[in-house]
């Protein structure tokens, strides 16, 4: 079973994603806040983190770069904002994410791109 990390600070959005995500049969764990994500990232395995971009303790993009060249994982990251504008955009490629997706969060699209992610 894949394993799934959602990181977000608005409770229902929280629990929105991870019900849509446990729907299509994934094992899901979640944070809501950076620090909290650090914690989880470092005691378990995902395949993929589905984050916000704007967080306490830690952003969304300061999360990537930790999984990145912290913890020296491969894990698909798919970012979740509410700022459309291109720079939080690119800022989010660059540091590795491999998608994101406009808040509010379309649960179906979420879904298939994760879907797509793990191939699965």
């Amino acid at each position: 079973m894949k394993k799934i990390l959602v990181c977000d600070d608005d409770f229902i959005i929280l629990k929105l994603v991870e019900n849509a995500l446990k729907q299509e049969g994934y094992e899901v764990s979640t944070a809501q806040d950076g620090n909290e994500a650090i914690e989880l990232l470092q005691d378990n395995e995902f395949d993929l983190m589905v984050t916000d971009m704007h967080m306490p303790h830690a952003t969304g993009l300061e999360l990537i770069d930790f999984i990145k060249n912290e913890l020296n994982k491969t894990l698909k990251i798919i970012v979740l904002t509410k700022d459309a504008s291109e720079n939080t955009t690119v800022d989010a490629y660059q540091v590795g994410a491999d998608d994101y997706l406009l808040k509010p969060v379309n649960l179906s699209i979420l879904q298939i791109k994760v879907k797509k992610m793990l191939n699965s």
